[in-house]
């Protein structure tokens, strides 16, 4: 890279350096493989990083300090419902991860998402919403892209600095609309496919 610096005459002269910026960063989440629960308190010498089959040295490492909202988003489609409050009791696990600064926000979503409850980092009103959300039903088929990009939109009201994430509560099934949902959102579903 070359510059122009001012020399006391004010004339440019040409200044050169270079720079070496090999740092990759890896954001990593451990999990105890029995119990499938998040692992803490690692330390540089607790993980090992290989690049094409060759082990890569670790020369930072960190915790992130910055704070984290959270979107919890409960899929409440009918073949979740038997495991609904299972979801509920994950999310409750999620929720004991997070740090006091940490903000949490509540949805649920079938044909499209529903906000149970805003980003608060009070603790009671987000083990409430986890409560009203895995005790929730619909009858409604999964429109998912749809969802997730309203959930996406409501991230941006989350407090400005801070980390993002969505997490998504569900057994990934797709439920298909039923005729009558169809009309009612002036779409098609050829073939029985499903809207997503």
């Amino acid at each position: 890279m070359t510059c122009a610096a001012q020399s006391p005459a004010d004339q440019p002269r040409p200044v050169s350096f270079r720079i070496s910026v090999p740092l990759a960063l890896v954001d990593v989440l451990a999990t105890d493989r029995r119990s499938g629960r998040a692992v803490g308190d690692l330390a540089a010498s607790d993980l090992a990083v290989s690049e094409d089959g060759e082990r890569q040295t670790i020369t930072y490492f960190s915790r992130d300090e910055l704070p984290l909202s959270t979107i919890l988003m409960f899929d409440l489609t009918d073949t979740v419902r038997p495991v609904l409050k299972t979801l509920g009791t994950t999310a409750m696990d999620v929720l004991s991860l997070l740090k006091p600064q940490d903000e949490v926000a509540v949805t649920t979503f079938s044909s499209t998402a529903q906000l149970v409850e805003g980003f608060t980092a009070y603790r009671r009103r987000i083990v409430d919403a986890i409560e009203r959300a895995s005790a929730m039903k619909s009858r409604e088929a999964t429109f998912l892209n749809e969802s997730v990009y309203r959930v996406a939109e409501l991230a941006k009201l989350s407090r400005a600095g801070n980390r993002r994430a969505i997490i998504c509560l569900t057994d990934g099934t797709v439920n298909l609309p039923s005729q009558n949902m169809v009309r009612r959102r002036g779409a098609s579903v050829p073939d029985g496919k499903p809207p997503h």
